[in-house]
Order: structure tokens, then sequence, then C-alpha cells
């Protein structure tokens, strides 16, 4: 099953989904982030029903 996490930028506070923790944001280049929740959040499409 495919986790998505969600991080945010300390620096210019975009937020980020995936995996694992970015190294670097796409938009202010900082590499500073918090994760929004330690829980991880799956995708519906990806979940049996």
């Amino acid at each position: 099953m495919l986790g998505l996490r969600f991080f945010v930028c300390t620096a210019c506070e975009t937020v980020f989904a995936g995996a694992a923790e970015p190294t670097a944001c796409s938009k202010c280049d900082a590499g500073r982030f918090e994760e929004l929740t330690g829980a991880l959040q799956h995708e519906p499409y990806f979940v049996p029903e």
C-alpha cells in the first residue's frame, strides 16, 4: 500500500505529500520540514472496498 505523509516547509509554509520527507523545498529551496501528522494517510483508490 502506498501511504502518504504530509510535510510543511518551515521557511515558506508550502505543504508536500509523499512517502518520505522531501530533501529540499521546490518553492524556496529550504531544507527544513515539519511533519503535519505521524499517521499515514492512504489514498482511497489503493484501499480495497
